[in-house]
């Protein structure tokens, strides 16, 4: 069975590199963000805040790969790889 889209406008295969407070977390996919790979829902919720900026943004127009910003009380920064 197929599994669906987790983020519009990103393949669930896509792999990106995220930085939280300063500490690498780095080689994950879209799909990593439904299991435990990261140590806190709270820091999960801000990577999949962040990458859902990125989706809209290329949905719009817009030629970006990465996103840095405070989301939800953490340093954020997403790169697409």
């Amino acid at each position: 069975m197929r599994t669906k889209v987790i983020i519009d406008g990103l393949k669930n295969t896509q792999r990106f590199r995220a930085i939280i407070n300063g500490v690498i977390i780095g080689d994950n996919q879209v799909k990593d963000l439904l299991g435990n790979r990261f140590g806190h829902r709270e820091q999960r919720i801000a990577i999949w805040k962040a990458l859902a900026n990125i989706a809209m943004a290329n949905r719009i127009g817009e030629t970006t790969t990465g996103y840095c910003a405070a989301v939800d009380g953490f340093a954020v920064q997403v790169d697409l790889l």
